[in-house]
């Protein structure tokens, strides 16, 4: 009898060391810290979160091209030498503007070459010359009277315009006279009691010289008074 007793107390103590033992690998099983392979998924899973939102294992992103910087640009394209400038022109001095030529300067330049030729033959008998208002314009025109001789007298007139001489033209004469005419000169022109006078006036730069009305003499027609000729 005491025999049985203590196998089924044995058996109970048995059953009792199963139990806990049950107990503690249930335990450990539920915290992960008895189960390797627990642990190891465990530790997989947490190897796969720390890759998933480390930045060292994020893919990364394709680089932005760069520009070339200004000093990558000399480096590259060194710069030439500066091409030599030419200097600057120095500059003009101001002068004082030249005067416009007067009438009487531009006449005294025709006469001088009248002069000349008046001053190398002795053959000139007429040499003189006269200033006349011809057209009433307010310039005087110049008339130049020369010859060798009685038969051989020309006019020549002459008027000054935009800082120039201008030849009008010429007219002979023998035996002749000028006289002071309305806008117009009259040159008188006979012999022997007979004569022409013809009227010179100026148009467009040049003389118009009409018929000329023949007349009588003595008397000579009043045909205006004469023009005074300065001899030289």
């Amino acid at each position: 009898m005491r025999t049985t007793w203590k196998k089924l107390l044995a058996l109970c103590l048995a059953l009792l060391l199963a139990v806990a033992i049950f107990a503690a690998c249930g335990k450990q099983k539920t915290d992960g810290s008895a189960d390797p392979a627990g642990a190891d998924a465990s530790a997989a899973r947490g190897d796969v979160t720390e890759k998933a939102t480390s930045p060292a294992s994020a893919e990364p992103e394709p680089a932005e091209p760069t520009q070339p910087t200004a000093a990558d640009t000399t480096e590259a394209n060194p710069t030439e030498p500066d091409a030599p400038t030419e200097p600057e022109p120095e500059p003009t001095p101001a002068t004082d503007p030249v005067p416009e030529k007067t009438a009487d300067d531009i006449y005294s330049e025709v006469l001088q070459t009248y002069m000349d030729k008046w001053d190398a033959s002795e053959d000139f008998i007429y040499r003189e010359y006269a200033f006349h208002d011809i057209d009433e314009d307010g310039t005087d025109e110049l008339i130049v009277h020369d010859g060798a001789g009685e038969m051989d007298r020309t006019y020549y007139f002459y008027t000054a315009k935009n800082g120039a001489a201008i030849h009008l033209g010429d007219c002979e004469g023998w035996h002749a006279a000028l006289s002071d005419g309305d806008r117009c000169v009259t040159l008188r022109a006979g012999m022997n009691g007979e004569g022409v006078a013809t009227r010179i006036s100026i148009a467009d730069d040049a003389l118009l010289m009409d018929e000329g009305e023949a007349y009588t003499f003595p008397p000579t027609p009043d045909f205006g008074p004469d023009i005074e000729f300065t001899t030289y």
